[in-house]
């Protein structure tokens, strides 16, 4: 599921998964809309971890994760991302803050599930995902809800 956005902005997911198997992975990410090579993203993997990897860096980081749900962010503010995880969608923990990034003005805002290297499918539930437009209209900082998709998505691979 990819959408296209443009400016800065707050991507948010609550993501139900339990990956089981070597390389089961689900998540956020935004891409360059002109160079879909160009993206950063955070992932829940197995070996009970979240992963941020970008495709300039790779691995950014890794946190220890146990929890079959979690909340994702990912805020953009010119070249600047932040990546942040939540258990609850309230408390956030920012796991990467003001990284320097060379995305276009037009990205795209992408679900990712995958499992590779094995012959079994796995299922993510992605729900509660929206879109927040961080605009400044005369000088003050206006959230705007752009948009909000689907209640429940469930994706097969």
């Amino acid at each position: 599921m990819v959408y296209r956005f443009s400016g800065d902005f707050e991507a948010q997911v609550r993501l139900s998964f339990n990956p089981t198997r070597c390389c089961q992975r689900a998540g956020l990410g935004i891409r360059s809309s002109q160079n879909p090579d160009n993206w950063i993203r955070i992932i829940r993997r197995e070996a009970q971890a979240l992963e941020i990897q970008a495709s300039d860096n790779n691995f950014l980081d890794t946190v220890s994760y146990s929890d079959e749900m979690v909340y994702f962010k990912i805020e953009r503010k010119g070249f600047l991302v932040n990546v942040k995880y939540s258990a609850n969608g309230n408390n956030w923990i920012t796991v990467r803050k003001d990284y320097v990034f060379q995305l276009s003005f037009e990205v795209e805002i992408f679900l990712v599930v995958f499992s590779a290297h094995n012959n079994e499918g796995i299922t993510a539930r992605f729900n509660d995902f929206a879109i927040f437009s961080k605009s400044v209209i005369r000088g003050s900082s206006v959230n705007i809800i752009e948009k909000t998709y689907g209640k429940r998505l469930g994706l097969g691979v």
